[in-house]
């Protein structure tokens, strides 16, 4: 689209009709879907390293602020076992959080 600033200007001071056949609403669509191509590129990469660090160094974190909180029992301790249940609540509330509070739409590039 427009990388300058007054041909920009220009398309938004044209209103409906916009410049040459690009609109502020066609721009502000290809901003939109930029942003959530990048958020569900960047959510796919962190979700799968996550799911990989959980085990190791992430659990050992949650346990170690879990202590430092004064956190103690089964209920703050996160075992060996719990991971595939702590990923499917992570990206729950992460699509909760990200998609109906924020609007953001998953899409790939």
């Amino acid at each position: 689209m427009y990388k300058n600033r007054a041909k920009l200007a220009a398309v938004v001071a044209a209103g409906n009709t916009g410049v040459n056949g690009v609109t502020a609403a066609m721009i502000q669509d290809r901003i939109y879907d930029a942003a959530c191509m990048t958020y569900t590129w960047m959510r796919n990469t962190m979700m799968t390293r996550l799911e990989v660090a959980l085990p190791g160094v992430e659990r050992v974190y949650y346990n170690a602020y879990a202590e430092k909180q004064s956190l103690t029992g089964n209920d703050y301790r996160v075992g060996t076992g719990e991971f595939a249940g702590v990923m499917k609540e992570t990206i729950r509330k992460n699509d909760e959080v990200l998609e109906s509070n924020a609007g953001f739409v998953k899409k790939n590039p």
